[in-house]
């Protein structure tokens, strides 16, 4: 009989209420994280649009001897701007 006690299968844990809200908090942290790289990939993806419309237009508007003068005037002003949002990005994440 002892032989038959050391076979026998250890007994299932039981499932816990705590277990299944991390589950649903698991899933809805996970969601959040989709939409939030979804809608990031989306806002670049305008972005770019944005940058590559803007080009067009200053050849379009501009006379040629001026473009080069605008393109580099919006140039620094993407890059400058991109700089602004990371540095407050950074910021907000240290605090």
């Amino acid at each position: 009989m002892a032989e038959n006690d050391e076979k026998s299968p250890a007994p299932m844990p039981q499932r816990s209420e705590t277990v299944t809200r991390e589950n649903r908090m698991d899933y809805r942290e996970n969601l959040r994280t989709f939409l939030f790289l979804t809608i990031l990939l989306l806002v670049f993806l305008a972005t770019l649009q944005l940058y590559l419309t803007v080009q067009g237009l200053i050849t379009t508007w501009f006379a040629d001897d001026l473009v080069p003068i605008i393109n580099g005037g919006f140039y620094l002003f993407v890059i400058l701007s991109g700089l602004y949002l990371i540095r407050t990005y950074l910021i907000r994440q240290k605090a």
